[in-house]
């Protein structure tokens, strides 16, 4: 179901980094012809969207968050006919770990069990309410994952890398599954 992009409010007016665009595509399964048809531009625009030499417009950014949001129902997920569920994954994917959603929030999304993310710092929301950012979930993730196998310590990088590379490929294989 396509929405104008002031449906989408200030989501479809936020900026999509070449990262966001390029994860878009990958987690919908699409060669950058096929994308750029769903999304109503030329193949080059994509190819400029994924390396940062331009910027998607609103129009185009909704039309992102709606083929995520279609994806998402169009799959057996149990939960997936929350339309609040459907909006945090497209807004994950295409934001990245910028995004910043209640705990509870971040558990369904990421089918995690009800005890998980207790120790993740979060910050204030406008309405008061405790939000954590994507990179402190992913790093939560990535530090339970270092627990049960040392090895996987990567030496060098900073925590918000780590987190947002866990993160993002948490969500990346949720929508490997939510495809098939």
């Amino acid at each position: 179901m396509k929405r104008a992009a002031s449906d989408w409010g200030a989501l479809a007016r936020t900026t999509v980094r070449a990262d966001g665009a390029a994860r878009c595509r990958r987690c919908l399964g699409l060669t950058q012809a096929d994308f750029a048809d769903a999304v109503g531009v030329g193949r080059v625009t994509v190819a400029r969207w994924e390396t940062g030499v331009i910027r998607p417009t609103a129009r185009h950014v909704s039309a992102m968050l709606d083929l995520l949001a279609d994806m998402v129902t169009s799959s057996r997920v149990r939960g997936t006919e929350n339309g609040e569920l459907r909006e945090r994954f497209a807004a994950v994917v295409l934001f990245g770990a910028r995004t910043r959603l209640a705990p509870a929030a971040w558990r369904e999304l990421l089918d995690l069990p009800a005890n998980a993310l207790a120790g993740v710092p979060t910050a204030e929301g406008r309405d008061g309410r405790p939000l954590a950012s994507g990179y402190d979930v992913g790093l939560w993730i990535e530090r339970k994952l270092r627990r049960k196998n040392p090895r996987l310590a990567v030496e060098g990088d900073g925590a918000r890398e780590i987190g947002e590379q866990r993160l993002l490929s948490e969500i990346v294989f949720l929508a490997e599954g939510l495809r098939s």
